[in-house]
């Protein structure tokens, strides 16, 4: 799993210092949908291989997530996250995109978010860390450079259910 994750990483450096042709910035928040996750808003950084005219594309993406938990059974009420991912992009017309961001959450800072037992002590070994997720986004594309998009962000947690509906809103940073 380690040596997965490495070349995972790598190849993500390697995407990022290849990719001139094209740079967006997305901001975006979501709503649990289920009662462990209230709400949490994002922004990430992203660099694709090939030019915005191309039908499909590939990049690299690096993020940060700020979750506010609904759960009374967490150490913590919210939880800053950095991402690493990994973007397909299939252009479906000239307005809509179609892209999948598949990665991974490492919690930032201290202390980590952990399961309490009845008696509100810390359950040894219980730490929300790092998790994987994927995120299918659909995009209307106002122009160029801005483009307003909806999505579903799965995230692979056993213990605790923080899928959510997003919505956001992204920015070319290509200049062409």
């Amino acid at each position: 799993m380690k040596k997965m994750k490495t070349v995972l990483f790598y190849l993500l450096l390697l995407i990022s210092a290849l990719s001139i042709a094209q740079s967006d910035t997305r901001f975006h928040g979501g709503i649990g949908l289920s009662s462990d996750v209230s709400s949490y808003y994002a922004a990430d950084y992203s660099n694709y291989l090939l030019k915005k005219e191309s039908k499909f594309n590939v990049g690299a993406q690096l993020g940060g997530y700020y979750y506010n938990f609904n759960n009374d059974n967490l150490s913590k009420d919210s939880k800053l996250y950095g991402s690493l991912a990994f973007s397909l992009i299939y252009q479906i017309t000239e307005k809509f995109t179609l892209q999948i961001d598949s990665g991974t959450k490492i919690p930032l800072g201290k202390p980590d978010v952990a399961f309490l037992n009845s008696m509100n002590n810390e359950i040894p070994d219980s730490e929300i860390g790092v998790h994987t997720f994927s995120m299918p986004l659909l995009t209307y594309n106002l122009n160029d450079d801005f483009g307003v998009f909806l999505g579903y962000h799965f995230v692979f947690e056993d213990r605790l259910d923080m899928n959510t509906l997003a919505l956001g809103l992204r920015f070319s940073l290509s200049g062409n």
